[in-house]
């Protein structure tokens, strides 16, 4: 609770966003859950770094990737892609869980909101406040039955990011 009460504190640095999600792909590894669980990574050629604090983006990672594999309690396929896109480098975590439900979806990014019986509900809303503190934004795609896609943005300081990303 407290976390979400203070602000972020980060120290950027530059940052290779790949090298951060592979160590928390490291860290994913040993966690109940994964053993059902295929994991790939896709990363594309020549990522700009990033200004960023390297620990608080790879937490927000592995909230992404804990949140995917316990959508997936009978299995499936987890995938971390790292991409250039118009000014940013995009983190995508795609799982192939039920998906999250309609009626959801506009509660899942507000604070102490949980489906989960042990759940907190503060690891997506620590994710976004992450994303915002290094100037970028959070953004999720689902379908029920096929599974959901969150995308990190992080601004590389390339004009085409634009300046509100929020």
């Amino acid at each position: 609770m407290l976390s979400l009460a203070k602000p972020v504190g980060i120290e950027k640095v530059p940052v290779d966003v790949a090298q951060v999600a592979d160590a928390a792909i490291t860290r994913l590894a040993g966690l109940p859950g994964t053993e059902k669980v295929t994991i790939t990574r896709a990363y594309g050629p020549a990522l700009p770094k990033v200004m960023a604090d390297a620990g608080r983006l790879e937490q927000a990672i592995l909230n992404l990737c804990v949140n995917a594999v316990e959508a997936m309690s009978e299995g499936g396929r987890l995938q971390v892609e790292v991409r250039a896109v118009d000014g940013a480098v995009e983190v995508a975590v795609t799982d192939t869980g039920s998906g999250i439900p309609k009626d959801l979806q506009d509660q899942i990014l507000k604070p102490f909101f949980s489906t989960k019986a042990q759940g907190t509900g503060l690891g997506l809303p620590l994710v976004a406040r992450v994303a915002a503190a290094h100037g970028g934004r959070l953004a999720f795609q689902t379908e029920q039955g096929r599974g959901t896609t969150f995308r990190l943005e992080l601004p590389t300081g390339n004009p085409a990011w634009p300046a509100n990303a929020s």
